[in-house]
Formats: C-alpha cells, structure tokens, sequence
C-alpha cells in the first residue's frame, strides 16, 4: 500500500514539473518573439544648440570673520574705576572706554615731581660749585706761573676742580632720573584709561567697576565690522581662472546669508593668500563688504558668487543632456571636463563625446565635439544606446526610412 502511495506521488510530481517546463517555455518564447519584433523606435525630445553670453562664476561658500579683533586689557594692575559701554554698543577710535583709578597713581606722580624739584636744585648747586673751583684753578694756576704759590697748592686746586665737576655731572644725572621717574609715573596715569583701537562694537565685557585687576586681564573685547570680511577658499582647479580675471579688474563677489535670504550683498576681492593649503590645497582669500548698517555679523556662513567675466557668443549646451560626465554635477567653474551625450542623426542616437569648458547653472560652453546644427537629445536619452532609432516625442519619424525598417523588422 505504501509503495503504491510513493509510486503514485511521484506520478503526480513528475506531471506538475512537465507541465511548468511547458509553460515557462512558451513564455519564453513569446518573449523573444517580442524582443524580435521591439524595432519602434524609442520616443525622445530633442534641442538645436544655440549660441550666447555665458558669465564667468564660481558657487562657493564662505564665513564672515571680523577684520580686527581687540582684547581690551589693562598694562599695569589697579581697580577699575569706570566702564563706558556695554556689550553691543558702538564705539569710535579713540574713544575711553575703561578707566583704573588714579588715586594711587597720582601720589606717585607728586612724589615723582617733588624729586625732580629737588634735584634740579641740586643741579644748580653744583654747577655754582664748578663754577667757583673752575675759576679757582685758574688763578692758581696764574700764580704758579709767576711762583707765587706751591706745587702742592696747584695740585690741590686741580683735584678740588675735577671733584666739583664730577659732582656737577652726577647731579644732572640725578636730576634726569627724576625726570624720566615723573614721565613713568605721568605714562601709568595715562594707562589707566583704555581706548578703543578702531570703529567697532563690544563683542563681550567681563568685569565691572570695583573690581582689581593685574596687568594683562581682559575687560572688554571690541570687534570691527565695518567693512565686513568674508574668508572663503577657492579649489587649486580654479587658481588659473581667478587669477586671469584679476589681471583685468577686481572680481566681483556677491553674497547671500541665511539672515537675509532675499538680499544680495556685493563685494571685491581684498587679499589672496600667496600659498596653497596643505590639507585642501586651496587659496585663502578674504573679501571686503561695506556693513555700515553692521548687518553681516562675525560668524555667519554664506554662498557666495565669484564674477570672473563673460565668455561671448559660445555654443551652449543644455547639462541636462549629459550621459557620462567626468566633472562633479554640482561643481560650476571654469574647469575642463569630457562627458557624452546623444545627437539625432538619420534617425538614430549616435553617442558623441563632448569637452565642456565653463559651466554656469544647467548650461555648459561646448570647446568641442558639436556644432550648431546638431539636435541634442534631453529626454529618453538615459533609456538609449549607440545607433537605437528614435523618434521625437510629437510622433513625428525620426526619418523617412523609420518606418519601413519597424515593419521590416515586424515581419522578420
């Protein structure tokens, strides 16, 4: 009974299997009857190339950096006796801003101009001093001649005249350390009142009056704003472009921030590093932008467009109809780079290599590969390959023999 169940299921499975290998290879015939008989050409949109201006621009990104930054800090120690300003506030150059208090420093200072009184007056005793036993000498001397005095009166006169001279000197030199102790005590008064190095705003403020502090601590920091500075790197691919367009005239540079998204602010190149960056090989370049209204602040990121130029009257090609390309999609610059696209030529797609110069948004300059007459394709051309027929997408052939080779093909 068991066997005959086994031989029976086998019977069964074996019918099932035939009757699927049947099946698949009729369809697999049909299939290939379809393949055989697919020669309609494949519907595609196709542009004529045209001709015109194309300006030279770099899309890059850039943050703004202030032009000047300045610790506002105390060179002698002391307490702080009044702050001007407060964080945000605009300040002029030149304008106090801290001022230590001077108390101390002043007492120091009367102290420094009572010493100085003292010792010019200690210069004028002295210089009467030399005087008298300069004139002494001479007489002795006159007398020495006629032999009215000694040798050792001579020598006595000599020595008391070189002593009064040598006490003369030191007291000018006491009395020009008094000075320079008066123009030191009259310089620390004048440092305790800290002044803004340039136009700007307070950046930050960190102490307030009564507090002590030592030569060097930071009180305040003042920023410039104005003009802002925009710092951005421009790749090693683009050097030649940007440096050929600042043989003519200063690029343009425009800018947009995400604070004002509607507003473009325009600016020009202020200084180009001289070297490239080791880890990006890049050049530094930083560019000036008028902020009187203090809008573009340190700190904000934004897209900038360089204006390199105009490139005339050249052939453009829509990007859209690129294949292959060897250049990033969204890399717009002046850079060289090869890529494929299909024309229409006696009804069929013939892949043609192009070399595309500048790019700017979805046009590229063709330098080679077309000419004015060619029919680009820009839509189904993903879905081609080298010598497919087409057809164009309002179901116009795309030549007269189209149709007899499809129905040639049908009836094969």
């Amino acid at each position: 009974m068991n066997r005959q169940s086994t031989h029976l299921s086998m019977i069964v499975v074996a019918a099932i299997l035939s009757f699927l290998l049947t099946f698949f290879s009729g369809c697999s015939q049909q299939d290939n009857g379809e393949m055989k008989n697919s020669g309609r050409p494949i519907p595609v949109r196709t542009v004529g190339l045209e001709r015109g201006n194309l300006p030279y621009e770099l899309e890059l990104t850039g943050e703004i950096i202030a032009p000047e930054r300045a610790q506002i800090a105390p060179t002698i120690g002391g307490r702080i006796y009044r702050i001007s300003v407060r964080l945000g506030d605009r300040v002029k150059r030149g304008q106090v801003l801290v001022q230590l208090d001077t108390n101390i420093l002043a007492a120091k200072y009367a102290e420094a101009k009572a010493g100085l009184a003292a010792a010019e007056a200690a210069v004028i005793r002295a210089k009467a001093e030399n005087d008298n036993a300069t004139t002494e000498l001479k007489r002795i001397e006159t007398l020495a001649k006629n032999g009215f005095v000694t040798q050792q009166e001579l020598d006595t006169a000599r020595t008391g005249a070189q002593g009064a001279q040598a006490s003369f000197a030191s007291a000018k030199a006491q009395r020009d350390q008094a000075q320079a102790q008066v123009g030191s005590a009259a310089a620390q008064i004048s440092e305790t009142a800290m002044t803004s190095p340039f136009d700007g705003m307070v950046e930050s403020r960190s102490l307030d009056p009564g507090n002590v502090v030592s030569a060097g601590t930071p009180i305040l920091a003042v920023t410039r704003t104005n003009p802002a500075m925009l710092r951005f790197s421009i790749p090693e691919r683009h050097i030649g472009a940007v440096s050929e367009a600042m043989r003519s005239a200063t690029p343009v540079v425009e800018l947009q921030v995400d604070a004002f998204p509607e507003e473009i602010f325009t600016g020009t190149i202020a200084r180009i590093a001289p070297v490239l960056t080791a880890n990006s090989r890049a050049r530094i370049v930083e560019a000036e932008f008028v902020n009187d209204d203090n809008r573009l602040l340190p700190g904000m990121y934004g897209r900038l467009r360089l204006q390199l130029g105009m490139a005339e009257n050249v052939l453009l090609l829509p990007l859209v109809a690129l294949v292959e390309n060897s250049a990033d999609k969204e890399d717009n610059g002046a850079a060289e780079s090869v890529g494929k696209v299909y024309i229409m030529s006696d009804g069929a797609a013939k892949l043609t290599e192009v070399r595309i110069g500048h790019r700017q948004g979805d046009r590229g300059e063709v330098l080679s590969g077309l000419n004015d007459t060619d029919q680009i394709i820009v839509e189904g051309q993903h879905l081609l390959r080298d010598g497919a027929k087409v057809q164009t997408t309002d179901g116009a052939k795309a030549s007269a023999d189209a149709p007899a080779a499809s129905g040639e093909e049908q009836q094969q």
